[in-house]
C-alpha cells in the first residue's frame, strides 16, 4: 500500500495495489490532533518518513469509526514504535509492547513530553464534543457561583 494523504499523526488514507482506497488508524497509539501543540510535527513526521514509498500493513480490524486498525512497516521500521520513541505519540496501553520506548522519550524530554500543560488526545477530543463542553461548562459554574 501507499499512503497519500496523512490526515495527523495516526489517520491515513492508503491506496493498495489494485487502486481501492482505504482509511487506515495506526493501531496502539494515539496521537496529538492537528489543533493540539505537536499535532502537525507528528503529521510531517509521518509524511517526512513515508514520503514517495510503498508500505507494508497488517489490519487488525476496524475502530468505532469504521476506520481499519493497522500496523504500518516502512522499510522494515514500526511507524508506531518510531512516534513512540520521537515523542510525538501516546502508547495507549501502558505495560503494552511501548512502555520502555515511550519511557526513554520521557526521560529525553521528547516531543510531547518537552513541556508543562500537554492536553492528551482523548481529553482533547473529549472536551472538544458538545457534552464535552457542557459538562465542563457546568462544572465551572457550580464551583464559582456565588453564595
Amino acid at each position: 500500500m501507499r499512503l497519500v494523504t496523512i490526515i495527523d499523526g495516526d489517520t491515513y488514507m492508503a491506496v493498495d495495489s489494485l487502486g481501492k482506497r482505504r482509511k487506515l488508524r495506526l493501531a496502539d497509539v494515539d496521537c496529538p490532533e492537528l489543533s493540539q501543540r505537536n499535532g502537525p510535527a507528528a503529521r510531517a513526521f509521518v509524511r517526512n518518513l513515508t514520503r514517495k514509498m510503498w508500505v507494508d500493513v497488517q489490519l487488525r480490524g476496524r475502530d468505532r469509526y469504521a476506520r481499519h486498525l493497522a500496523r504500518v512497516r516502512i522499510g522494515g521500521r514500526d511507524l508506531a514504535h518510531a512516534l513512540v520513541s520521537a515523542g510525538l505519540a501516546y502508547p495507549l496501553n501502558s505495560g503494552g509492547r511501548f512502555a520502555f520506548v515511550a519511557l526513554g522519550a520521557r526521560l529525553a524530554r521528547k516531543g510531547i513530553h518537552s513541556g508543562f500543560g500537554q492536553r492528551k488526545p482523548w481529553e482533547s477530543r473529549s472536551r472538544s464534543s458538545f457534552i464535552g463542553r457542557w459538562l465542563s461548562r457546568r462544572a465551572y459554574r457550580k464551583k464559582n457561583r456565588r453564595r
